[in-house]
This record gives structure tokens, sequence and C-alpha cells, in this order.
């Protein structure tokens, strides 16, 4: 295949997907959108099949704190949990003032975007958790608290099976295939995942799976991709280079 066909097929596949993921943000066959008082939001039927969306949203928050608690800070509040017979990982982002509630209405919530880049990536055969809903809590007419729901992927961190014991170097150099072949499917469609640490690729069963899609972007300029792309694998080449073991 000539590198011009090449490039007109990620063009088109590109362009299909923007609008695929039109339909994610309504009522379909896959999913359906909420809008109750305070509350809007997109789930997966799958996800609350034979259960009411909204009761999960007005006790989302109780529902985290009884979870296992992964991460709280300033920033967001992570937990684990069961509903619906589902086991899930929910991010809450939480409110942190006026200026950053106004800013995240008019460019979209942080949930929505990574709802979003989350269904882009699976579109693209790219692994990541899967996605089952995200919220929004308004406060009038300005977003106040988001929360994004995947699926719970079991794994181990990238930072944790190369610092482990029990590791071959066959099984590492395994894994260091497959990350490239990752990242090069990130680099055929100018996403950036602009937090590439190892700590944010899980190895599981099925391979690497990447998350924590935070900082994600999908570029429609050359030169900034580029220096975006060198800076996330940057960073990763870095951390790789500090374990004391040869990877070959």
């Amino acid at each position: 295949m000539r590198p011009e066909t090449e490039k007109q097929l990620t063009s088109y596949r590109k362009r299909a997907i923007g609008t695929a993921l039109k339909k994610c943000l309504r009522t379909s066959k896959i999913h359906l959108r909420i809008k109750a008082g305070k509350y809007t939001g997109v789930f997966d039927r799958g996800f609350c099949q034979g259960a009411k969306p909204i009761d999960f949203i007005k006790k989302i928050d109780g529902l985290m704190d009884k979870g296992q608690i992964i991460k709280n800070d300033d920033t967001s509040y992570v937990s684990r949990m069961v509903w619906n017979g589902k086991d899930v990982v929910v991010k809450r982002y939480n409110h942190k003032g006026f200026i950053h509630s106004l800013r995240h209405t008019i460019k979209k919530s942080r949930a929505w975007r990574n709802w979003l880049h989350a269904n882009r990536l699976r579109m693209l055969n790219i692994t990541t958790p899967k996605p089952l809903a995200y919220v929004e809590k308004r406060k009038a007419l300005l977003v106040w608290n988001s929360y994004l729901v995947t699926k719970y992927a079991e794994g181990q961190s990238l930072d944790s099976l190369l610092r482990g014991g029990n590791v071959t170097k066959q099984q590492r150099a395994k894994v260091a295939g497959q990350i490239m072949e990752l990242l090069d499917k990130l680099g055929r469609y100018h996403i950036s995942h602009g937090d590439l640490k190892h700590s944010n690729i899980l190895i599981t069963e099925s391979g690497p799976t990447i998350i924590d899609l935070d900082a994600m972007t999908m570029h429609k300029w050359d030169w900034l991709y580029k220096l975006k792309r060198a800076k996330d694998l940057g960073r990763f080449a870095k951390q790789w280079a500090s374990y004391p073991c040869d990877f070959g």
C-alpha cells in the first residue's frame, strides 16, 4: 500500500469516528442520555439495563464513599465499586471554585472529554477501560462536579511490573513490543496522551491498557502534535531508562 493511500485511509477513518462520537452523546441503541434537574449525562445501556440511572446519579457520592477508595485529593476522587452487578471505577472531578467551573463549562467538563477520548480509543482498537457513563452536576448554568464511570480493568501498572522481581527478560521484551505497537497506533492518529508515565499503562491479560486520559489530545496541527509526541515519548523513555534491568 502506498504511503499516500495509507494517509487517506487514516484521514477517512478519523472523519468517520468523529461522526460516530456524536452519537455517543445522545440516546441511541447503545447509549441513553439522562437529564433530570441539575444532572445530565449519558449511560451505556448495558451498564444500566434493569436499573434506574437516576438512582445511581443521586446516590453516586455515597456509593463512592462505600467503595474502595483509590485516590482522594483536591482535584479528583476515585473509587472502585459494584453497581447493577458491574465492577466499575468512578472518577469525580471536584469543584475548585467559580473560575474553574466557568472554564470547564465553556470548554466542556473533564468527564465529557474523557468519555469521548475513551470511546475514540476503543473505536481505533486502542485498549482502554470501557466507558460506561459520564455525569455532570450543575449549579445554575455552571458544571459543578463531573463523573466518569469505566469498567474496572484487572491488571498491574507497567511500573509495578518492571520493578517486580518475578518477571523474565523475555516477558519484559514482549511487553515492550506491545507498548510500542500501542504508541504507534496513537501516533498514526496524531493523539498525544499528555501524561504518559508508566503508572498510566496497565498490563492486563489482553495486553497493555492505557488509562488516565485527562490530558489526551487529538491534534489538528502537525507541528503541535510532534511537540507533544516528543514530550510524551521523552518522559516515557526517561522512566524506562531508570529501571536497573536490561529489558532486551
